[in-house]
Order: structure tokens, then sequence, then C-alpha cells
């Protein structure tokens, strides 16, 4: 949460897996104060304008290759899943129901 600016998430997180979902005052208090310490003492040495670069791709419209390549990885990544799981639920038939001692 400190390094992301985000600390609302880092209070959110710390009481789901943390503290396992415990939402009395005594566990709030001190997940809200660590967080708010945490991001306090971290924002000196965390750039505001973000830690990944990245193109701006919204403002171009792909090129007919990437079209092509759309069109063709598609149905192959469908029929692989479909197969996959398939292959999955053939399996489960044929485990061992029991592990030996």
């Amino acid at each position: 949460a400190a390094v992301y600016q985000v600390p609302i998430s880092g209070v959110l997180y710390t009481i789901e897996h943390v503290l396992k979902w415990e939402m009395s005052l005594a566990a709030w208090i001190p997940a809200t104060v660590t967080v708010i310490l945490a991001t306090i003492v971290a924002s000196p040495l965390v750039p505001d304008d973000g830690l990944y670069a990245m193109d701006l791709y919204s403002y171009k419209w792909p090129t007919w290759q990437m079209f092509v390549w759309a069109l063709l990885i598609g149905p192959i990544s469908g029929c692989s899943a479909v197969a996959f799981r398939r292959l999955i639920k053939f399996v489960e038939t044929i485990k061992p129901l029991a592990r030996l001692p």
C-alpha cells in the first residue's frame, strides 16, 4: 500500500489476509495506523508520476497484422481451453479415490 500510494487498500488487505476478517475496533485501529505510517514513510522515496513506464496505445489503431493474429489465435485458444477442461474432467474420473498410508 505504501509503495503504490493506496492506503485504504492496504488497510483492507491487512484486515482480509493478515487478520482473517477480524472486524473489531482493536484490529482496525492498528491496521489503519500501520498503513498510514508506512505511506508517510514511503512517500518521500516513491515517485508520484508512476512506477512503471508504458507507451500509450489508446491513440493508435491496431495494424492489420494484429487483426489477423487475433482472428487466428482466438479460436485456437478457445479450442485449447475446451480440450484442456475435458482432459481434466477425464483425469478426475480415473484417479484413485484414496491414498495408501
